[in-house]
């Protein structure tokens, strides 16, 4: 398939966040913020997509990137680097399993000791175009998740963004074509929101449960009101 050329990217935390807060993932509540990007680790890392997948290929060695900013909440805990483990982003899936998608540490031992992790449960189902010009189109990818740390679990929500040297115009032209846009060396960026504890989140069967017992309740009273 032809390879569009794509440029690298400073950092869209921001945009993104706009995007989560846009869809209402963070409206519930804000436990937490994290971003990262991939400038300045390994220049082979790869990241291609087309209209249904999104992959990222470290090239050699391990695909690295690196914390920005200053964590907050849930994620204030030293984090400087992240490590990628699921490089296959299927839209609109949800991965079996709920596989490690980043795994966060202070250096490149416990950035893989899968203690502090970003477990990935779906993908959206297509891409978020975030504004650019004639000559190139800022584009994300948002996830929902896991971020397990510590022993506890958070229901988390996140974005990957990155940018095209193609107006949108191109970009929507050439994804609909089939096209594979990519190119070794692109710089992506993400943020990652944890928004509730998933203890805090009650169980299907659980909320199932307490509409029976409330059932039965309204059932009771209605009876006994009839017999008086």
């Amino acid at each position: 398939m032809k390879k569009a050329i794509l440029g690298s990217l400073a950092v869209l935390p921001l945009a993104a966040a706009g995007v989560l807060a846009g869809a209402g993932a963070a409206t519930a509540a804000n436990l937490g913020i994290i971003s990262f990007s991939s400038e300045g680790q390994n220049p082979n890392t790869t990241l291609t997509f087309d209209s249904d997948l999104l992959s990222i290929a470290p090239g050699d060695g391990n695909a690295q990137v690196n914390v920005g900013g200053t964590p907050s909440g849930v994620f204030a805990q030293g984090f400087t680097q992240a490590e990628i483990k699921f490089t296959d982003l299927l839209l609109g899936s949800t991965p079996a399993g709920s596989p490690v998608f980043l795994d966060f540490g202070t250096d490149d031992d416990s950035s893989a000791d899968g203690l502090d992790v970003i477990k990935l449960t779906s993908v959206a189902s297509k891409y978020d175009f975030l504004g650019g010009n004639a000559f190139l189109t800022n584009l994300g990818l948002t996830f929902d998740g896991i971020f397990e740390s510590q022993g506890t679990e958070y229901i988390a929500t996140g974005s990957l963004t990155f940018q095209v040297d193609q107006s949108q115009a191109d970009v929507e032209a050439a994804l609909e074509s089939g096209e594979t846009l990519g190119l070794p060396g692109l710089t992506f960026s993400g943020i990652n929101i944890a928004t509730a504890e998933v203890a805090d989140v009650p169980e299907p069967a659980t909320m199932l449960g307490l509409g029976v017992v409330a059932g039965s309740l309204a059932l009771s009273r209605a009876g006994k009101k009839n017999k008086a």
